[in-house]
């Protein structure tokens, strides 16, 4: 399992631990025909994050608890 990491994925099936499918890891990263599944924890599963309007400005304070978009998912941090 991908750790401190957040990643965009399809729920398949399961209510304890669910089957889910990665939107942007794939099992060959050149082909990227196939892409990765595995099962998580349903405590780990979370809605997607809100999409920002264009033109939107964000304002960050100290400790604020952030994600970026890095590396093809959302990563978690916080500002300091």
């Amino acid at each position: 399992m991908v750790s401190g990491n957040v990643l965009k994925t399809d729920m398949l099936n399961g209510v304890e631990m669910v089957r889910v499918e990665y939107s942007t890891l794939f099992l060959d990263k050149k082909k990227k025909t196939k892409r990765l599944q595995e099962n998580v924890s349903s405590d780990r599963i979370r809605p997607q994050q809100p999409f920002e309007k264009l033109g939107e400005r964000l304002s960050f304070e100290l400790m604020d608890k952030v994600e970026a978009y890095h590396n093809d998912g959302w990563c978690s941090g916080q500002v300091e």
